[in-house]
């Protein structure tokens, strides 16, 4: 069977605001967007189409071929040729890391994507694109610069990997961000296989002031401290003493402990409470509870879950406005809604989730629609406007 090759829509969106942001080399961060001017929460800061875009399937090692071989055509391509010439491989740090991985992947790795790009794009193309240096180089681009993409509706499913060479790949990480970053499918792209492909959205979460540097999380902060350190180090060579930002302190130890000590929360095969003074180390527990919770309709347990939740993440994320806050909101309104418990306190939560998530997502996003819908329904039976 033929294999079929992606369709790519080059071109960024029209809907563009203004652009607030240059790039600039900053000492010890490397390349970076700055902002030109103030840029105040809720704002959108860019949108940018991938260069290159491979949706999940059941064989990672096929998906990263698949990417390799999108990544060279769209660096042959006069758009992004010099843009990801230009990103940033550290091919010396993964030989360094490990030494023969890169050399099993140039044997095992350049035959396939050979055969990717002579069936999209023809032979001549195979021939002139692909080669070990190419292939080595667009993987380690690819694995340091490739951003994995979510949907709103399922955060934890990764819908797959994109690369954004002209803007998003050169934010660099922070451990207090002051921005995040969204998907969003693109118009006429298909509903599945390799025709899909997603629009990077950046939107602002805390002041940002002219000549500050635009920021995002390279990984969710909501995981034990050490272990995020770790994964930053492993995957991006951040090193632990690296000009990052502040990491969160470890908030009131004897609050974390209260709530990590919960029986709902206990721990599972394999985990400890050595670390409930870290916020990190207690909300994977209360994540899981709260999924189950959800799914047996348990509204009370719900409600706890997202309570406890939100007094977590104040120690992890200080800013106020983040995605996270806004989704724990609107959960916790529709908990106390279902139970039929409380209508104050589930009017509260979702004034206060239609208010975060106007700022994270947009006010017409249909997620911070579906808070405002339900905040409809609950003012209509408290007779409240």
């Amino acid at each position: 069977e033929a294999v079929k090759a992606p369709t790519i829509i080059p071109a960024m969106s029209s809907r563009n605001p203004p652009v607030a942001f240059k790039h600039a080399d900053l000492p010890g961060r490397g390349r970076a967007l700055v902002a030109t001017r103030a840029i105040r929460p809720g704002e959108e800061v860019l949108r940018e189409s991938a260069a290159a875009m491979v949706t999940n399937s059941d064989s990672n090692s096929e998906d990263c071929h698949k990417m390799l071989a999108h990544i060279l055509h769209a660096g042959a391509s006069e758009r992004y040729r010099e843009p990801i010439a230009d990103l940033v491989s550290l091919v010396q740090h993964f030989r360094a890391a490990d030494p023969e991985m890169l050399t099993q992947l140039a044997a095992s790795a350049t035959p396939a994507v050979a055969l990717y790009v002579a069936a999209w794009y023809g032979s001549e193309c195979a021939a002139q694109w692909v080669s070990e240096e190419a292939v080595v180089d667009a993987f380690c681009k690819h694995a340091l610069n490739s951003m994995m993409v979510t949907t709103p509706e399922n955060s934890s499913h990764a819908e797959g990997m994109a690369l954004y060479p002209l803007h998003g790949a050169l934010m660099n990480h922070a451990h207090m961000p002051n921005c995040w970053t969204m998907f969003e499918k693109e118009e006429g792209s298909a509903s599945t296989s390799d025709n899909a492909t997603f629009k990077l959205v950046v939107r602002c979460l805390a002041p940002i002031a002219a000549g500050e540097e635009i920021t995002i999380s390279y990984l969710d902060p909501g995981q034990p401290r050490a272990e995020l350190l770790q994964k930053l180090h492993d995957q991006y060579f951040i090193a632990q003493d690296a000009d990052v930002g502040a990491m969160p302190h470890l908030g009131n130890p004897d609050e974390l402990r209260r709530i990590g000590a919960k029986a709902l929360y206990s721990c599972e095969e394999g985990e400890d409470t050595d670390h409930d003074d870290d916020a990190g180390s207690i909300l994977p527990r209360v994540a899981r509870v709260l999924a189950r919770a959800m799914q047996d309709a348990e509204w009370d347990t719900v409600l706890t879950c997202c309570e406890d939740s939100l007094c977590l993440w104040k120690v992890i994320h200080r800013y106020p406005f983040h995605p996270k806050v806004g989704i724990w909101m609107m959960t916790a309104g529709l908990a106390c809604l279902k139970s039929g418990k409380d209508m104050e306190t589930a009017r509260a939560h979702l004034d206060k989730a239609v208010k975060i998530l106007g700022i994270t997502h947009g006010k017409f996003h249909h997620v911070t629609n579906s808070a405002k819908e339900t905040l409809a329904l609950v003012s209509q039976l408290t007779g409240k406007t």
